[in-house]
């Protein structure tokens, strides 16, 4: 049985992602910029003030934008989930080619782009 991963809290992060708490304690990073790219619905959060005005709903069964927009908790945790696997995949490959330093990341917060705007736009 497939229970709902319920969301404590969800912090933006510029340019494009979510710092997501989960109820049962986890956390996870997610980058939207692919979401909010491909589907014309998530276009308007490219603003990045709209962005930052995300907030937990339904009593963390999902995500809402000061628009109206939402996204499920169950979307979330498979999107966070697909990203880790495509990271932990990249990461594999690098080390069958070169040897990898895994080093540090800057946080997110430190990014040069402050909420007003975004770098989530495709470039043509």
């Amino acid at each position: 049985m497939n229970t709902l991963r319920r969301i404590e809290h969800v912090i933006p992060k510029a340019p494009c992602a979510l710092s997501i708490i989960w109820k049962d304690g986890g956390t996870d990073l997610v980058d939207m910029s692919d979401v909010i790219n491909g589907l014309e619905v998530f276009a308007p959060l490219r603003d990045g003030r709209l962005f930052a005005s995300v907030g937990v709903i339904d009593w963390g069964s999902g995500i809402e934008w000061s628009n109206g927009l939402d996204y499920s908790s169950d979307s979330l945790a498979q999107l966070a989930a697909d990203q880790r696997e495509k990271t932990a995949g990249d990461i594999r490959k690098g080390q069958e080619t070169t040897s990898v330093r895994l080093l540090p990341s800057p946080a997110l917060s430190a990014s040069p782009y402050p909420l007003g705007r975004t770098s989530c736009f495709r470039e043509n």
